[in-house]
């Protein structure tokens, strides 16, 4: 190949660059140049020895973190320069281990990125059994605890840990798809349980029937309700009382009961 081979990147385009490369058994130095990172080093080095990546700077990165890091920029622009040797050697193993590694890494910043005290967990159905999950005590705990209502904040204090082990454990659910990030609280399954005695006060034993119709016409569900939908579920159950009097009792108790799990109506 020729001795400088140069371009610009798209996202994703690095790691096909760099399977190019190692397919083609070159040696020297690719520089990397990133164009929307901002606040960030614009360049980084990747060095290939016959093909096999040896080394990377990033910043104050180097090795698999180096990669990791440059393998997530949105676009750049790249130069290779042939026979350029390598200072020394960071890294190890084949590219396709080193960007599935990378990519690992990528993940982790990213839930890390997305992870506060105020965040939510929702816990997904465990995997069939013929798939095992190996798990930290600390996941086993966090996922036990989960119920969608829950923030990782009030979990670490129910727990008695600092929040960055909880937030740790969160990454791991999270990376073994064992939990969702929700961005919609869901009401705990007590608030349905209240709110369906409450009606039953004011229809007798056909309101879980009529509760039932309505979060189906309304396009949700029992087992995962937002709090955003809960003021429209309210406004269509009253609306499905005979008399006015009853409808604004109904709306005031309820309003109460939903002060009482703290969620806005």
């Amino acid at each position: 190949m020729a001795n400088k081979l140069q371009g610009q990147l798209s996202e994703g385009g690095l790691a096909s660059l760099l399977q190019y490369l190692a397919h083609n058994r070159v040696s020297g130095c690719l520089e990397l140049t990133h164009k929307a990172v901002p606040g960030s080093p614009r360049g980084g080095r990747i060095y290939l020895e016959g093909g096999r990546l040896v080394h990377a700077l990033y910043a104050d990165l180097a090795g698999v973190p180096a990669v990791s890091n440059m393998l997530g920029w949105p676009s750049g622009d790249f130069a290779f320069h042939s026979g350029m040797p390598s200072p020394q050697r960071s890294i190890q193993g084949s590219l396709d281990a080193l960007l599935l590694e990378a990519a690992y890494r990528a993940d982790a910043r990213a839930f890390d990125a997305a992870l506060g005290e105020q965040s939510i967990l929702q816990p997904l159905p465990l995997p069939s059994q013929e798939s095992s999950v190996a798990l930290s005590l600390g996941a086993l705990r966090l996922l036990r605890l989960l119920d969608g209502h829950r923030t990782l904040g009030t979990v670490a204090g129910r727990l008695g840990i600092p929040f960055e082990e909880v937030k740790k454990a969160a990454r791991e659910l999270l990376q073994q798809s064992l939990a969702q990030l929700l961005t919609d609280p869901l009401v705990p399954a007590t608030f349905l349980a209240e709110l369906t005695g409450l009606l039953i006060e004011f229809m007798g034993p056909i309101a879980e029937v009529v509760l039932d119709d309505t979060l189906f016409e309304l396009g949700l569900s029992a087992e995962a309700l937002p709090e955003r939908a809960v003021s429209r579920l309210i406004e269509s159950l009253a609306g499905q009382l005979r008399h006015e009097g009853w409808r604004m009792d109904f709306a005031k108790r309820a309003k109460a009961l939903c002060e009482k799990y703290r969620f806005a109506t």
